[in-house]
């Protein structure tokens, strides 16, 4: 099969070796033999005239007519028009049209030759897509990989539709297409499409050890997280997450998600996931969430059922006076992620956005209406050669129809992923948020040293009034790839810290 690549290079190459070479034989003709007083270096464009047969676009013959007025004739010029005339049919699809110049029509004036050409263009054949050719996926599984690009089978092959489909494996962080396809003409007739894959790799784990020094009689302690995530299970695009993190001396959290790419014969994807946190011994809060979603051109939007229960322990009910609660929630979530490289990114930005509104059922039977929302964000900046500055941050609240939010409704933020001057979880409230600020030096692809500084923000409801404060920290850190993976290091100071008690997070990424 012929394999076409899909550059206009490659048109205006092939076009200027055989007009080129007439047009350069003909100039050089004319101005030595012709018009010998003629001075070098003084042929230009003139009136520029294009012949097609079909309607074409005045407004861009228009702008190639004017952009071309009075420019040298020489290689350069004339690659440029080549690329800019063809570059019309390109636009509607017809990649292997071609052009003659039937005129040159060289005029004298004011010292200067100018080339009046006459070009006709022939259009060929329009390419639509009939089928897809995938090179380079060894682990991932071309049953995926098909089901992902079928949706643009019979589509005219265009510039927009080739950003289009490398947008749609921006979804997958495990592939990347390498270069630009190229169109293949098939036995059967019709035009293929051969899209060069590379897989990275696609599990991720991520660890942090942090170490909460005792101030006056208390001692010390460590605090964990652990992150794995597998991305494309068994080749099919499935993903698999587990997360445990031990956030001080008496609260843990489990968290486990499974999602599906695709849901049986539809263009849905689904997700599943199953939260529970022991908070402070006297609290034990279960979260199940499913969403069903679609992909959008840069992101995702996603329909979500939500339960939640909350079960206080034995010395929650008598120390804080709660009660048990379920919790039926409906909402919207939608996600975009326009970052260059995740791990280490140079410009670009991410962004999720979640509301919920449901069903509140306490163990007294009273019923209310909760809602929730949730704001995650980051921007990065490039400001001067490998500095850039990112600007991150959240925000979650909770609100109910009648009656006040208890303990068990509060967020918990502070630590290694938000106010990195304290401990994990240190500040809770119903409504949270925090801001980050950094200046990055990029060292090498995945490492990098900052300087940081956070700004948080919680409100936290009491008995006749609310309770509102506005920590902050700041403080340096590094991310160092290796052998082991990407290790990072925060040391970051909170209110009246000194050198001696500030916070030290330790941070282990790998990716297999």
């Amino acid at each position: 099969m012929m394999k076409f690549n899909l550059t206009k290079h490659f048109l205006g190459i092939t076009l200027t070796g055989k007009f080129g070479l007439f047009l350069m034989m003909f100039l050089v003709i004319y101005k030595n033999w012709l018009l010998p007083e003629t001075p070098q270096d003084s042929t230009f464009f003139g009136e520029i005239r294009i012949e097609s047969e079909r309607v074409m676009m005045d407004k861009q013959l228009d702008q190639i007519r004017n952009e071309f007025y009075n420019v040298k004739v020489d290689t350069e010029g004339f690659n440029r028009l080549t690329d800019a005339i063809l570059s019309i049919p390109i636009s509607e699809g017809f990649y292997f049209s071609f052009f003659e110049m039937t005129d040159a029509t060289p005029l004298e004036k004011m010292g200067k030759i100018y080339l009046n050409p006459l070009f006709r263009i022939n259009w060929g054949e329009q390419v639509r897509i009939d089928t897809f050719y995938f090179e380079g996926n060894e682990k991932t599984s071309s049953r995926l990989l098909n089901r992902e690009i079928q949706r643009f089978r019979k589509m005219v092959w265009s510039e927009s539709l080739n950003r289009t489909i490398r947008n749609s494996f921006r979804k997958y962080p495990f592939l990347e297409i390498t270069a630009q396809p190229e169109i293949v003409r098939i036995k059967e007739g019709g035009y293929g499409l051969v899209i060069g894959i590379h897989e990275k790799p696609d599990n991720r784990f991520a660890g942090v050890i942090g170490y909460v020094p005792g101030k006056n009689d208390q001692k010390g302690y460590f605090t964990g997280q652990f992150d794995l995530k597998v991305q494309n299970l068994s080749g099919t695009g499935r993903r698999i997450s587990i997360y445990w993190s031990k956030i001080n001396q008496y609260s843990q959290e489990l968290y486990v998600a499974y999602a599906e790419p695709w849901i049986w014969k539809t263009s849905l994807f689904g997700e599943g996931e199953f939260q529970q946190i022991l908070r402070d011994t006297v609290l034990v809060t279960r979260q199940i969430e499913i969403g069903i979603g679609k992909y959008l051109t840069n992101g995702d939007l996603q329909a979500k059922f939500s339960r939640k229960s909350t079960l206080p322990t034995p010395s929650g009910r008598t120390i804080l006076g709660l009660t048990s609660a379920k919790t039926m929630s409906l909402g919207l979530q939608f996600t975009t992620d326009q970052r260059d490289k995740p791990l280490n990114p140079t410009r670009g930005f991410q962004l999720k956005i979640e509301g919920l509104i449901g069903d509140r059922e306490l163990q007294e039977t009273r019923r209310r209406v909760q809602y929730q929302s949730e704001i995650t964000a980051e921007c990065i900046f490039p400001f001067y050669r490998l500095l850039v500055s990112t600007i991150g941050g959240q925000y979650a609240g909770n609100w109910i129809s009648s009656g006040q939010l208890t303990y068990a409704d509060q967020f918990w933020f502070g630590g290694a992923k938000s106010l990195r001057g304290y401990s994990d979880d240190f500040f809770h409230g119903t409504e949270i948020g925090w801001l980050s600020f950094e200046i990055r030096w990029l060292i090498g692809n995945l490492s990098r040293v900052y300087i940081f500084y956070d700004q948080g923000y919680y409100k936290m409801a009491q008995k006749t009034t609310f309770k509102e404060g506005y920590p902050s920290s700041f403080g340096a850190g590094l991310r160092l790839e290796s052998r082991m993976g990407v290790i990072g290091i925060d040391y970051g100071f909170g209110e009246k810290d000194t050198f001696s008690t500030a916070k030290v997070h330790v941070f282990l990424e790998n990716q297999f």
